[in-house]
């Protein structure tokens, strides 16, 4: 006589015994996963320009916060370059705070701009550097 377990047959039912065993036991284990909410934050973008109009990548460009203390700015500061396109983006903490960005270019005037954050949401610059002299 044959057993109803032996072959590739009483394996297979072997496994979807354990499978529902475990299951059964443990079923946070086949519980749907937690969702994690993505921090919040703010994003500071924009675009720069030459003083024809044009697009002007590799601008140097600094977020500052500057609504806390001197000694802590330096942990609130980012740097980075425009894009190829002239554009630039930093993710920041959502406000209430204060940034001030400085954006610098050979042979081009240091243009400065304060702005405000208020909660998470995106603030958008245009900025225009005029070369020097």
């Amino acid at each position: 006589m044959t057993s109803y377990l032996s072959g590739r047959h009483g394996v297979w039912v072997a496994v979807g015994l354990l499978l529902a065993i475990v299951a059964h036991a443990t079923p946070r284990l086949v519980a749907s996963p937690v969702v994690q909410e993505a921090p919040a934050y703010a994003l500071i973008k924009g675009t720069v320009f030459n003083s024809v109009g044009r697009s002007f990548p590799g601008v140097e460009i600094r977020v500052e916060r500057i609504d806390v203390e001197e000694k802590d700015r330096k942990k609130w500061r980012q740097e980075n370059r425009s894009d190829r396109i002239g554009e630039f983006a930093f993710r920041v903490p959502p406000g209430p705070s204060k940034y001030e960005l400085t954006f610098r270019a050979k042979n081009f005037e240091i243009e400065k701009r304060e702005i405000e954050v208020v909660a998470d949401e995106r603030v958008g610059l245009t900025i225009l550097l005029r070369p020097e002299g």
